[in-house]
């Protein structure tokens, strides 16, 4: 039977490309569990899980190699096995699912996603899913816990399933029709004029030194309290800003101070999921944008929160046009472009905690610890608490854990200064904090030593090589210097010195 055979969509073409970049990784995993808190009838709950499967055709997509291109085809729903594990606590489960996320994905031939049902001591349990990010994205886990805990309480009350309508395929139509549409020219027309020119990449200058460029990352997580949330709310309703604007001008701040630029991009994830049907939809449809950060040290934070939302509110009326139309117009002018951004913010309003009729649960989305940014930062709003939780996705071969924490503390530091100075100019706005300040000033810099006034510092010096020849003399930007190797390095110098100073006096011989 001929298969029939579809574009990959625009979201899909970007997570290929990454995927073609990143070959035999796991870069592209998006991995999470559900847990049932109560006995479980195993199955019937393996079955709701096909039942998703079935319903969603999304999850049956499978690729198919063209000349030049890639494409894919929905394979016919079959049954398929699905393993059952027993675990002893929430900590073994962990454990299980960080194996199994590591692990990449066939990409021709088998299905792109992957569920493993677990079984706890109380016969409570639940499932693991590990999937391509070719077949979902966040918002597709969302859908994937309700859709099949809504399966399972149906199954439990032996009613009939409800049949779903939506298909991932009607999105791909739908974007061919944009495409072709005067919709496309406008929003086209609007990121050639954000880009009319290219601002140089802002990061956070790394730390880590002599390590190979990798994927490997690990995420490091703080929680805002309820009061600091509070009072940055207050803030946010009166200057009628959102929080993520707010977030977004803080961290643009910081970026902008360590990097020393003033025009710069930051990515942001957008939904992309502009209807009804969209948002009932499994599928990839997350669309990264560039969001231009242009910042003005004289004007007020207040004005500079405002730019942000009216840029990020440009972002969400032209988010259609995808990223890589607007990376494919820039290299058309500069080929060598890599990339506008190496730092990404993103805000996520998550609920993890779910009643369904009589089902409770639980869910948790698990970092795959692969990135392709220097930094991912999440700000992840949890359960309607009131609180917030930030975590930071960092790169091991550019920075240590400490460089995070330093980084969130002078977020936190900045917060507090716009908190109580709603009228404070961006440059009178500290980035090192009261803590810092005094550990340079006084740690590294002890008001008093004495020493002997009838021996030089090179003469002290070198009794303190002889002394201590392993210990640590130098520390700068990460690396350090003991005091032997400091010794052999002003040594090479003095020579080098030397020699170019006896050929400098040669030369003004012969000139004379």
């Amino acid at each position: 039977m001929d298969k029939k055979l579809y574009p990959l969509s625009n979201p899909q073409k970007s997570i290929w490309l990454t995927e073609e970049y990143y070959k035999g990784t796991n870069i592209n995993n998006i991995a999470g569990t559900m847990t049932i808190n109560q006995s479980v009838n195993f199955d019937k709950f393996i079955l709701a899980i096909k039942q998703f499967v079935k319903q969603n055709d999304s999850c049956r997509l499978q690729l198919v190699k063209e000349v030049n291109t890639i494409k894919q085809f929905v394979l016919p729903y079959a049954d398929f096995p699905i393993s059952i594990i027993d675990v002893n606590s929430k900590e073994e489960l962990s454990n299980v699912v960080n194996e199994i996320v590591k692990k990449p994905f066939s990409l021709y031939g088998s299905y792109l996603f992957e569920f493993t049902v677990f079984r706890l001591p109380n016969n409570h349990g639940g499932f693991i899913i590990n999937m391509h990010h070719l077949i979902g994205d966040s918002w597709t886990l969302g859908i994937l816990v309700n859709e099949i805990i809504t399966n399972y309480s149906t199954l439990l009350k032996n009613e009939p399933l409800l049949e779903k309508s939506f298909s991932y395929i009607d999105y791909i139509v739908t974007e061919k029709d944009y495409i072709q549409s005067k919709r496309f020219e406008k929003d086209k027309a609007y990121w050639e004029n954000i880009f009319s020119t290219v601002p140089e990449n802002a990061t956070i200058p790394a730390t880590v030194t002599n390590a190979n460029s990798n994927l490997m990352a690990k995420r490091k997580e703080f929680n805002i309290d309820n009061k600091m949330i509070k009072e940055i709310t207050t803030y946010c309703n009166k200057y009628k800003i959102s929080i993520f604007n707010f977030f977004m001008a803080i961290y643009a701040i910081y970026l902008g101070r360590v990097s020393n630029l003033d025009d710069f991009v930051i990515g942001t994830p957008i939904l992309n999921r502009t209807n009804f049907q969209d948002k009932n939809t499994t599928g990839m449809f997350i669309n990264t944008l560039p969001l231009r950060v242009q910042i003005d040290e004289n004007s007020s934070f207040e004005d500079f929160v405002n730019f942000i939302a009216n840029q990020s509110m440009g972002l969400l009326r032209h988010q259609k046009y995808y990223y890589q139309y607007i990376i494919e117009d820039l290299r058309k002018k500069d080929s060598s472009l890599p990339s506008l951004y190496n730092i990404m913010i993103s805000y996520q309003i998550t609920k993890m905690t779910e009643e369904s009729d009589t089902v409770p649960h639980e869910s948790n989305w698990y970092f795959t610890k692969s990135i392709a940014d220097d930094l991912d930062i999440h700000l992840l709003d949890l359960n309607d608490t009131g609180s917030l939780n930030i975590a930071y996705d960092y790169r091991i071969c550019k920075y240590h854990e400490n460089d995070i924490y330093l980084l969130h503390q002078r977020i936190i530091y900045l917060i507090n200064q716009i908190l109580s100075t709603n009228t404070i100019l961006i440059k009178n706005l500290e980035i090192v904090t009261p803590e810092e300040k005094t550990h340079l000033l006084f740690d590294f810099n002890p008001p008093k030593v004495s020493y002997p006034s009838t021996k030089t510092v090179m003469e002290l010096f070198e009794e303190q090589v002889q002394k201590t020849p392993n210990n640590t003399a130098v520390v700068f930007e990460g690396q350090t210097l003991s005091y032997l190797q400091l010794s052999q390095k002003v040594n090479e110098l003095a020579h080098y010195l030397n020699a170019k100073r006896y050929w400098l006096s040669r030369c003004s011989l012969l000139i004379f």
